[in-house]
């Protein structure tokens, strides 16, 4: 035997196989996160057991704490309200703690953090080099909730400008062409201030364009979404200490309100389904719904109820399998669920155990 054309040999194919485990550990280590449903989990307030949670479409499985083990047990802290996804990074926005944490989509694990903004609550990527949070922020002279947006620049992790909305707490925001719609919720704690407005701020300018009244009655917005009609829905969820006060479903047309119909109070998130013709949300621990088609005379309707809700506190619809994922944080202390709704029989496909107070989810 020829030892060294052997000895030769036998380097190239250990080479190779190092290669080869290398390609595919690279590989499987990014693709970890690439397509499923993350669930934000608030936590216990204010313990800082804030985390996410990640349902796999696939084996139907749900891997819990994922910012934790990808990142030696450090905690998010306290309150995980939702996430986004902007190109290669995930951006983890913590309310109480006053920071959005920064990873990497793929693995989650930890590439910066931005602190420089006040009660944090929603991040909306405009292009891919700028972004919005929206921020409840405060009015240092007064000490109470001030709505604002910060504009961020992806590129150098920092905040650009701060637009002031002159509102009691910025909230949910929604992209069309290019106008940025913010829902305001001044909170609906007895005696706090309440918001019955939605502003309207370009996305070209970083500017406030205009305030829109909801009318009489449209506390706290807690929820929009587009028709298939391109017009806009909002969720007011009442404010408890104001007399006979009721939430309310308004569609605007134009930017001018065209219709309200009373909900209960309480009702949060508002979701559409693929086809854009029909509005969900949540009140009374039940799933509502409105057909867009019939808005001038029939008012929104119980669509499901099931023993298996123990107290629904957010909802999303996944445009990729087409069905509901809802919320439940349960008791408020103990880990909660989610559970999967195929819309077509209203059918139960799946309930997991996930974080504690889970409350929105993030469709990759």
């Amino acid at each position: 035997m020829n030892f060294k054309k052997f000895s030769l040999w036998a380097c190239g194919l250990v080479l190779c196989c190092i290669s080869m485990s290398c390609v595919d550990t690279t590989s499987t280590t990014k693709s970890v996160y690439a397509s499923g449903v993350f669930v934000t989990n608030e936590g216990l307030f204010p313990s800082g057991s804030g985390s996410v949670s990640f349902f796999n479409r696939n084996d139907t499985t749900v891997t819990n704490n994922i910012f934790e083990s990808a990142n030696g047990g450090a905690n998010l802290g306290s309150v995980v309200q939702s996430m986004a996804i902007q190109g290669n990074s995930a951006y983890i926005v913590v309310n109480n703690a006053n920071k959005i944490l920064i990873v990497n989509s793929g693995d989650f694990t930890k590439t910066g953090v931005m602190d420089n903004t006040v009660l944090p609550r929603y991040f909306l990527p405009l292009t891919t080099t700028k972004a919005y949070i929206s921020e409840y922020g405060k009015d240092t002279a007064t000490g109470k909730n001030a709505g604002a947006i910060r504009v961020y620049d992806v590129v150098n992790n920092q905040i650009t400008k701060r637009i002031l909305l002159n509102t009691k707490g910025a909230n949910q925001m929604l992209l069309t062409g290019a106008k940025v719609y913010v829902g305001n919720d001044g909170g609906n704690i007895v005696g706090s201030a309440v918001d019955s407005v939605i502003s309207v701020v370009t996305a070209n300018g970083d500017s406030l364009l205009k305030t829109i009244p909801l009318g009489a009655g449209a506390y706290n917005v807690k929820g929009m979404a587009l028709d298939i009609n391109n017009d806009l829905w909002i969720l007011c969820t009442g404010s408890w200490d104001r007399p006979a006060s009721t939430g309310k479903l308004i569609k605007l047309h134009g930017e001018v309100v065209e219709r309200t119909f009373d909900i209960p109070i309480g009702a949060t998130e508002l979701v559409t389904d693929a086809s854009k013709y029909n509005l969900y949300f949540i009140a009374d621990n039940k799933i509502y719904t409105k057909d867009i088609l019939n808005f001038g005379a029939t008012p929104p309707t119980v669509w499901m109820s099931n023993p298996a809700f123990k107290t629904l506190y957010g909802m999303g619809f996944d445009p990729k399998s087409g069905f509901f994922f809802v919320a439940d944080a349960g008791n408020f202390t103990s880990a909660g669920q989610i559970h999967v709704i195929n819309p077509s029989d209203k059918s139960l496909k799946y309930s997991k155990a996930v974080g504690i107070v889970p409350n929105g989810f993030y469709f990759n």
